[in-house]
């Protein structure tokens, strides 16, 4: 095919580009998160407790008007194509924020980036009060999957107090809930125990129809 021929199908083929999936940019993080809350390290796994902390925080905060997505990266692995970015949480969250604008706008969504050097916030919820609370926070440093995760629930937490909410965890709150059940439910049974065995001391202190007519 002559060279002037193909310029027309370049053309096209640059034009249909933009409109590729995110996963034609090697970036992990960009094809979990739009249908996602919390991206993940691959490896080593994350503990399934700590994992499913920040996963119920993160459904608290979005009950509370403060939706969050969370990238956890915990080594360059974790970032694909783009492994120039480890170690740079807040240019890491502004380039992952322009690969994922359109879901981050529809549900009014802030993201959250937390590496072993420390966090990045872009959205709503980078208020500059939140902005501070992050940057005085200790860094994470350790590139454990589990302990960086737990980080990262506790940086969403220092956000949302920073933004004016305290979020009460739902998984302690069920468990709070879950305790009281069952004091509430020995409770019944004890006084169910009780009452039988005063209405038996009744029946065998009461005395025989025929002894009264003597």
């Amino acid at each position: 095919m002559p060279a002037r021929s193909r310029l027309p199908l370049l053309a096209v083929l640059a034009m249909l580009l933009p409109a590729a999936p995110a996963i034609a940019d090697g970036d992990p993080a960009s094809d979990t998160l739009p249908s996602a809350a919390v991206f993940l390290p691959y490896a080593p796994p994350v503990q399934s407790q700590t994992a499913t902390r920040l996963g119920a925080l993160l459904r608290e905060a979005t009950r509370e008007r403060l939706a969050i997505k969370v990238a956890v990266i915990g080594s360059p692995a974790d970032l694909g194509a783009v492994t120039s970015l480890f170690g740079h949480p807040q240019a890491y969250a502004t380039f992952l924020g322009r690969e994922i604008q359109p879901y981050l706008r529809e549900q009014h969504s802030s993201l959250l980036i937390a590496m072993p050097a420390g966090f990045g916030l872009i959205g709503p919820a980078a208020t500059t009060a939140a902005q501070r609370a992050l940057a005085a926070s200790r860094r994470p440093i350790s590139a454990d999957s589990t302990t960086l995760t737990a980080a990262a629930t506790a940086a969403v937490e220092r956000v949302a107090v920073a933004d004016g909410l305290r979020l009460v965890h739902p998984a302690l709150t069920g468990a709070r809930h879950g305790d009281h059940a069952t004091r509430t439910a020995y409770l019944l049974s004890l006084a169910a125990v009780v009452a039988a065995a005063v209405l038996l001391a009744a029946r065998v202190r009461r005395p025989a129809p025929g002894a009264l007519a003597r």
